[in-house]
């Protein structure tokens, strides 16, 4: 009788285990719902021009911007608001500039998104004050002074060989100077339809988002080509080389130029004063 017990029990338990076993593969897995991420965009009005907000500095809300998300086409978001339900993925935030302003830091912005989380992207801007085109034209004949700019902007990206590859670059570009002796910008003409300009000699062919009128002046020059110069130097993971032959266009004539722009940056070029101009 005992026996007879023992081997029921070890047959309804072996029966047990295999329904239960032939029932779970037979029952499809449902994946768990991807946690969605969110946007926020702030904009600040950067009273003493260093890109970081203080308290007393007030936010700016409701200023347009846009946001391109890999899996989906430009979308609007406003400063100050947030956007949610966005999945995973890099994007790019930028935000318009104001002729009466300066960005105290970059106008355009790559994150990444990981899930769950929420992205914070930070913009700042600055009055700009009354100044003669006399003294904007002067400051940037004087490479020295070119250079003073670059330190201020390029720092804000917390990197010290970006910001010395700049300087080569722009030095390799213009001799970091935006006008010509005579007040006019500097211009170099490949073609009847292709030429570049001012510092960086961005060319207006290959950055159609910057209109002659905004490549003339130096400021926007000098942030929309520091965009550029940032895209490339975080593309080629920081390797000066690389990325000075990409902003070329990496043919070997170009590698050239790109070796040039390395030597500048272990050997800064002298001014007529015998001292380095960085």
């Amino acid at each position: 009788m005992k026996v007879r017990f023992v081997v029921t029990v070890l047959a309804v338990m072996i029966l047990t285990l295999f329904w239960g076993h032939y029932l779970a593969d037979g029952v499809p897995e449902v994946a768990a719902a991807e946690s969605s991420s969110k946007l926020c965009v702030y904009l600040f009005d950067d009273l003493n021009g260093d890109g970081k907000r203080e308290s007393k500095e007030e936010l700016v809300s409701l200023v347009s911007a846009k946001f391109h998300w890999t899996k989906d086409s430009n979308r609007d978001i406003q400063t100050g608001r947030c956007v949610e339900q966005l999945s995973p993925g890099t994007f790019t935030v930028s935000i318009p500039v104001d002729d009466s302003f300066k960005m105290t830091t970059f106008s355009s912005v790559t994150v990444t998104l990981t899930e769950g989380k929420t992205g914070v992207v930070w913009f700042g801007r600055q009055k700009k004050s009354a100044t003669s085109s006399l003294q904007v034209t002067n400051i940037y004949l004087d490479p020295r002074l070119t250079f003073e700019a670059i330190d201020s902007v390029a720092s804000k990206k917390g990197d010290s060989r970006f910001t010395s590859y700049v300087k080569a670059l722009v030095y390799s570009e213009s001799g970091g100077m935006h006008y010509n002796s005579s007040g006019s910008v500097k211009i170099g003409r490949n073609s009847s339809t292709s030429y570049d300009r001012g510092l960086f000699q961005l060319n207006n062919i290959y950055n159609p988002g910057l209109s002659d009128a905004d490549a003339a002046d130096p400021e926007k020059n000098l942030y929309y080509g520091m965009e550029v110069a940032w895209s490339g130097w975080i593309v080629e993971g920081r390797n000066p080389l690389n990325a000075a032959w990409k902003y070329k266009g990496k043919t070997q004539q170009k590698l050239e130029y790109a070796q040039r722009v390395v030597n500048y940056m272990k050997n800064p070029p002298k001014g007529a004063d015998g001292k380095p101009f960085w």
